[in-house]
């Protein structure tokens, strides 16, 4: 027989290491309790009132469409959230991210309304790629393999892109301000299908989207996949017949802007807890 006090030993180390790991249970739980709490309050209110500045060129300008993703935006976000809105949309038809980076870098103006505002998307780069598009299809577009400004083009996009993030975080910061952005869709499928080149221009596309979605990432950026919303998942499907594209078989017509809008209202409204 095992002697008493062995047993009694026993029991009392059992019970003790017992109320250990409930203790220790405990405290992880209210550990887990309060960095939920934590991450819950770093949420902000919703403000009073919100100011919408938009940045980007022909599409954010809504060019072709009665009625551009820019407004559409605008008022998911005063149906969502039950507030006021105030939009001013500086997008510029026609510009290159070199323009947007310039009118960051040097337009007041530009520098002041994002001072203001706690909403700010912007777009940019499809004039970069058309430029090369244009080049491309003459048969000026430079390199043995006529493909030469795609790479320039796509290397001085990037640089670009990371100035013009720069510039909007020294104004802004994703900690305090709703700032969005959304990669590129191509309309023009069909026609390089046809031709049969598609797949030897795709890949310069996709390496200026990987591009804004590893820098949105980096920088607390949330992006709109636009992209995959008008070319569907492989890139590949034709944003015209889906009805997407509007007559000048370039711009999104007034569905294709409402799609846009609706990815940029799937991402939230963070920082703002808006129900």
């Amino acid at each position: 027989m095992r002697p008493a006090h062995l047993t009694h030993m026993r029991t009392g180390i059992f019970f003790t290491l017992t109320a250990c790991f409930v203790l220790l249970l405990s405290f992880l739980l209210m550990s887990c309790g309060s960095n939920r709490e934590s991450s819950s309050s770093s949420t902000l209110p919703v403000p009073q009132s919100f100011y919408y500045v938009a940045l980007g060129d022909s599409l954010g300008a809504g060019i072709m469409a009665t009625q551009g993703y820019v407004p559409r935006y605008a008022e998911f976000i005063r149906q969502d959230s039950g507030r006021s809105l105030t939009l001013v949309n500086l997008s510029h038809s026609g510009w290159r991210s070199r323009d947007l980076l310039n009118a960051l870098r040097n337009d007041q103006n530009f520098r002041t309304q994002l001072q203001k505002a706690n909403v700010v998307t912007f777009d940019i780069g499809g004039n970069d790629l058309l430029a090369a598009r244009s080049q491309y299809l003459s048969g000026q577009c430079g390199g043995t393999d006529n493909l030469e400004c795609f790479r320039n083009g796509v290397e001085q996009f990037k640089a670009n892109w990371d100035a013009i993030v720069a510039e909007i975080l020294r104004l802004k910061s994703p900690k305090d301000t709703i700032i969005r952005t959304m990669d590129l869709y191509n309309p023009f499928i069909q026609m390089h299908l046809q031709r049969g080149d598609l797949e030897l221009l795709n890949p310069f596309l996709d390496e200026v989207n990987s591009h804004i979605e590893s820098s949105a990432n980096a920088n607390g950026i949330l992006m709109a996949p636009v992209h995959r919303a008008l070319n569907g998942p492989t890139g590949t499907e034709d944003p015209a017949a889906e009805g997407l594209i509007s007559a000048d078989a370039l711009h999104p017509n007034d569905a294709g802007h409402e799609v846009i809008a609706e990815q940029l209202q799937k991402l939230g409204y963070a920082p703002f807890q808006v129900r």
